[in-house]
């Protein structure tokens, strides 16, 4: 048997909220799908891009790339998704292949850069709001 070892408390760590009360931070679960993706966006001279990358997770607010290019925090992306069909819609149904997003973080790795990134509007309705 392991002896316990009393840590100090850190007064930033602290909580008084219960952790049964907290609110999740994400709305909607991650998907750990990895998917081919076509980055659009302009660089900081203004100059358009288009790269290949892929996106190591996704939900319906948005989804982790990985890539290549740094993107900076705030950057106006336009996310292209792939596909072997050229519509649905003959069948009746609504599908999105461009999604319009933005980058909240980019964390920096040797080689790679992960970004997180928001889409414009989520794919999902949102189903905290119900009245």
């Amino acid at each position: 048997m392991r002896a316990q070892v009393p840590r100090p408390e850190n007064p930033k760590k602290v909580s008084s909220v219960n952790p049964s009360d907290r609110v999740p931070r994400r709305r909607w679960e991650r998907l750990p799908i990895a998917l081919p993706v076509f980055v659009r966006g302009r660089d900081e001279k203004g100059n358009e891009f288009l790269d290949f990358t892929t996106a190591i997770n996704i939900n319906a607010g948005g989804m982790l790339l990985l890539s290549r290019r740094s993107l900076p925090a705030g950057m106006e992306l336009t996310l292209e998704i792939p596909t072997a069909t050229p519509s649905f819609q003959a069948l009746g149904w609504q599908t999105k292949t461009a999604l319009p997003a933005r980058v909240l973080y980019t964390t920096h790795s040797e080689g790679c850069h992960l970004c997180g990134l928001e889409f414009s509007s989520p794919l999902l309705p949102d189903d905290t709001d119900k009245s």
